[in-house]
């Protein structure tokens, strides 16, 4: 089945098998990353761009230009943007495909993070070590030397 919109034909995923889908994927859809979907998680959380930049520890334009190719690129796939800036100040109105596309990457986060704890739960491989600044220079130095240990340790 084939859809056409604004900018062009678009393939929907048919019978043909996932991997054939894959492949044929969109360069707008496939060049999606990690960090713009967790920027469009807490756009949408937190209302604007500067306060999303706040909770990133980024500046507000790296925000925007993420936005802004996400726009573009959900616009070439689907016609729509996902977020509309409404004015300084005020926080952005998402789209029904940008609320959709928001929930997707929430959901996703949240597989991939339980999928990455059970895998560390099962290999009993995780190591969690509070510390300050006063210890850090003393965990850098005993750090090569209990890797090892441990390391030894699961090898045995």
């Amino acid at each position: 089945m084939v859809l056409s919109l604004p900018s062009g034909p678009l393939k929907v995923p048919g019978p043909e098998g996932f991997r054939a889908d894959l492949m044929s994927c969109s360069p707008d859809l496939l060049d999606l990353t990690w960090d713009q979907l967790r920027t469009l998680i807490v756009v949408q959380e937190t209302g604007t761009a500067l306060a999303a930049a706040r909770m990133l520890g980024r500046e507000q334009s790296s925000v925007q230009k993420q936005l802004d190719i996400l726009n573009r690129n959900f616009q070439s796939l689907t016609g729509e943007l996902l977020v509309v800036k409404q004015g300084r100040g005020q926080d952005f109105l998402f789209t029904p495909t940008g609320l959709e596309v928001a929930e997707r990457a929430r959901a996703t986060f949240a597989d991939w993070l339980q999928g990455i704890a059970a895998s560390r739960r099962r290999l009993g491989s995780t190591l969690t070590v509070g510390t300050t600044e006063f210890t850090l220079g003393f965990l850098g130095r005993v750090w090569e030397g209990s890797r090892r240990n441990c390391w030894n340790r699961r090898s045995s």
